[in-house]
């Protein structure tokens, strides 16, 4: 059998994706902690890499998240009904 390798965590008040889906509210066995992954790799949530696979965040980094979707209109603004004649 193999060993596993000690991952060094660096101190502090880090939380793994898949916590922060799960305070988030984000349905984890449907994809919210991949949401998040792609968040962090777009630059929106700030994370730091431990390993290639293992990224962790803070509380306070998850929450300016959220802060910045709930100012965020998102998407592509639809259509107004008397523009589509």
């Amino acid at each position: 059998m193999e060993e596993q390798e000690d991952i060094a965590i660096p101190d502090g008040d880090y939380i793994t994706l898949i916590q922060a889906a799960q305070l988030a509210g984000y349905s984890v066995p449907k994809g919210g902690s991949g949401n998040l992954r792609k968040a962090a790799q777009d630059g929106r949530l700030q994370t730091i890499r431990v390993t290639s696979r293992l990224r962790l965040t803070t509380r306070a980094w998850m929450a300016a998240y959220l802060a910045s979707l709930e100012h965020s209109k998102g998407g592509r603004p639809r259509k107004k009904p008397e523009d589509t004649l």
